[in-house]
């Protein structure tokens, strides 16, 4: 079994802190690209399904690997395997500044991310390099260089190609930062180097690091930048029925929230949209909250009236037995819906145990119309592919 204990001492505070900053993380499918000797896919391997992908087969090969994860040797090449939203977390740390081509090698990465994914990346700050090359390396040539746009070296893997925080969000515009954290932001102001691998010393500047790691004045001079990216993507879902549409886009808005099911609604009146809702079940902790349950509570106050006599509702799931009766005592005419009871039971949900005890829906044939099936059946595989919970 490796110990931290075994690396330089720059490298292992810079583990601590890295995987502090990143959280606890179980149960998860891991990306770790660019991984060096696998230090941090083995350290979240023993709780997680990793994949480590390294050009350098060398590497690979002394990898650490106390807990089993999957090793591929390769680049972003490799990653034409696994298909779209495969991960819920990327990995990719100080990998980005030595490639050229960062825009493709990021876009590849946000392709196997999950919608609501995360991406951690760690790369150089510019400014916390010409503080370790003005303060502890004593190197004045190398911090002007620095401070005139050029580029610096890494003893092992050769050009630094600096790049800005930002730059990120420009060249995929679904990554959006959610933390930036400053890592190592004394070390290189501390002198006495003989201290550096003592572990008590280790803890109590891991702490300190920890504590101003999101300050923005000492983050400004920290020798890395992590940040902390969220996969914000949002599917467009057409429907040959514009109003079934803006059903879906009403359960899309929801379940990339996290709000509840995959159940959107629109109420419609002569031919315009009256009330819309989605599942919100998990967002107000209330049992009853359903789409077509909010829906309706939108188009009464939108008209002022509990009849809706003369209106037609759109829902991307079938109704349940509490909505179709929400339905019938609003007086709404007719319901045309995308998903059946059974899709709904695929996903998880209970609506047919609860039809078979009311006694089922045979009466209500005329009523209830199947639509843009297909269309919902989508909706329903880019719920599942998010996390979510069933209720």
């Amino acid at each position: 079994m490796h110990k931290l204990t075994e690396l330089p001492a720059w490298e292992r505070l810079f583990k601590k802190i890295i995987w502090k900053q990143i959280g606890d993380i179980r149960d998860k499918k891991i990306l770790d690209f660019g991984s060096g000797e696998g230090i941090t896919a083995d350290h979240f391997a023993e709780h997680n399904d990793v994949t480590a992908i390294e050009p350098d087969e060398d590497m690979l090969q002394n990898a650490w690997t106390d807990h089993a994860y999957t090793r591929i040797v390769g680049d972003v090449s490799a990653l034409a395997e696994f298909a779209d939203d495969t991960f819920d977390i990327v990995i990719c740390h100080n990998v980005l500044e030595y490639i050229d081509d960062k825009k493709s090698v990021v876009q590849e990465l946000t392709r196997v991310l999950k919608p609501g994914g995360i991406m951690s990346v760690a790369k150089h700050n510019r400014t916390g390099r010409i503080m370790q090359m003005a303060v502890l390396l004593d190197d004045f040539d190398k911090a002007n260089a620095l401070l005139d746009g050029k580029n610096s070296t890494a003893s092992k893997f050769g050009e630094i190609r600096y790049y800005e925080d930002d730059e990120i969000n420009e060249w995929v515009s679904d990554l959006d930062v959610e933390k930036c954290y400053g890592i190592r932001t004394f070390w290189d102001l501390q002198q006495k180097q003989e201290k550096h691998a003592d572990e008590e010393w280790q803890e109590a500047m891991a702490s300190l690091d920890m504590r101003v790691s999101e300050m923005e004045a000492f983050r400004q001079i920290a020798f890395f930048h992590h940040l902390i990216l969220k996969n914000n993507h949002r599917e467009e879902i057409e429907a040959e029925n514009p109003f079934m549409k803006e059903a879906i886009a009403e359960a899309l808005e929801g379940i990339y929230n996290g709000h509840g099911g995959p159940f959107g609604c629109v109420i419609v009146k002569d031919g315009k949209i009256v009330g819309r809702g989605h599942n919100r079940v998990l967002a107000i902790i209330d049992s009853t909250a359903h789409g077509e349950i909010s829906a309706i509570r939108d188009a009464e106050k939108a008209l002022g009236t509990h009849d809706l006599s003369g209106c037609e509702l759109y829902t991307t799931g079938e109704p349940c037995p509490m909505c179709l009766n929400a339905i019938l005592w609003a007086n709404i005419e007719k319901v045309y819906y995308g998903c059946t009871i059974s899709d709904n039971a695929g996903i998880g949900f209970r609506d047919e145990k609860f039809d078979q005890l009311s006694g089922g829906r045979e009466a209500f044939q005329d009523f209830l119309v199947c639509i843009d099936r297909p269309a919902c059946q989508r909706l329903f595989e880019v719920y599942n592919s998010l996390e979510h919970v069933i209720y």
